[in-house]
């Protein structure tokens, strides 16, 4: 997924890691729509979220809030998972 960072609010420009018109990868983590596992499990988040990666696929995030789906552990993503709070 590509993101383009001026549809992003941004408080402190000085500080920010990522500048008007920058285009930047991101990682869906967290979807409003169902998510089916192979044991038949299937559930949702109330909000869609992403994380922006760099171009080294790094995260500029510093934190990411709540749980996300442990299907990222499978994509090797496990920084992502290191900066949650859990998996679900």
């Amino acid at each position: 997924m590509f993101a383009q960072s001026n549809k992003f609010e941004k408080k402190n420009k000085l500080t920010s890691k990522v500048k008007k018109g920058d285009v930047l990868y991101g990682v869906i983590v967290k979807t409003s729509s169902f998510l089916k596992r192979c044991s038949g499990l299937s559930f949702c988040f109330s909000k869609n979220a992403v994380v922006l990666l760099s171009k080294q696929f790094k995260p500029l995030a510093t934190r990411v809030f709540g749980v996300i789906p442990g299907e990222l552990r499978n994509k090797k993503f496990t920084k992502i998972i290191s900066l949650s709070s859990g998996l679900l």
